[in-house]
């Protein structure tokens, strides 16, 4: 599995977990994304966390999701997160296919 080398760890909730992340195949298109636009990757729905170096944004619809954002990326300087399960569009566009509900 070829990763960028701008990823520097998985995550599924607070459990770290050794590259390479097994589902590889559900990773396969998030990756090609993420070499071109460097960024965080944040997806429960897939199951993984890959984090990239960037610049910090949030696309988030939740306050609370997006609170606990916040504290995880004061870890990670300089990152851009993207969060859920989304739809990413040929211009970029983020499309929100499945809300993301933390218990």
């Amino acid at each position: 599995m070829n990763l960028p080398s701008e990823v520097i760890g998985l995550y599924q909730r607070d459990i770290r977990y050794p590259l390479p992340y097994p589902e590889e195949k559900e990773f396969t298109f998030l990756l090609q994304h993420a070499r071109k636009t460097q960024t965080f990757i944040f997806s429960e729905y897939a199951g993984f966390h890959a984090m990239l170096k960037h610049r910090q944004e949030f696309y988030w619809e939740s306050e609370r999701t997006l609170a606990w954002l916040k504290y995880f990326s004061a870890l990670l300087k300089d990152t851009l997160i993207i969060g859920g399960s989304f739809l990413l569009s040929k211009n970029n566009h983020i499309y929100n296919a499945c809300p993301f509900l933390f218990q």
